[in-house]
């Protein structure tokens, strides 16, 4: 599902964050093993949000869009999935 880079390091894959190994077709293999939600892929599929709070929401209006554009979300969705999990990461 990772395309070539043509880049030295990562040579597949688009990083999610640059200080952590996790790509984006990582997420997009969750979704099609029945992830549903962005703290479903954050907390349990990569454990990112467990990792580094900041890093988890850096990466999270990428994961928001990919998760969005597999499942159909609107944008009005999209926008409020990204809220929730933001404000629930501050708690």
């Amino acid at each position: 599902m990772a395309r070539v880079t043509g880049k030295r390091w990562p040579i597949v894959g688009n990083r999610l964050v640059s200080e952590f190994p996790y790509i984006e077709s990582e997420v997009r293999y969750a979704v099609k093993e029945y992830a549903c939600t962005a703290i479903d892929v954050i907390a349990r599929r990569t454990r990112l949000g467990f990792l580094n709070v900041q890093a988890a929401d850096e990466a999270l209006p990428r994961i928001v869009d990919i998760m969005g554009k597999m499942l159909d979300w609107s944008d009005a969705k999209r926008t409020v999935r990204h809220k929730l999990l933001f404000l629930s990461t501050r708690l």
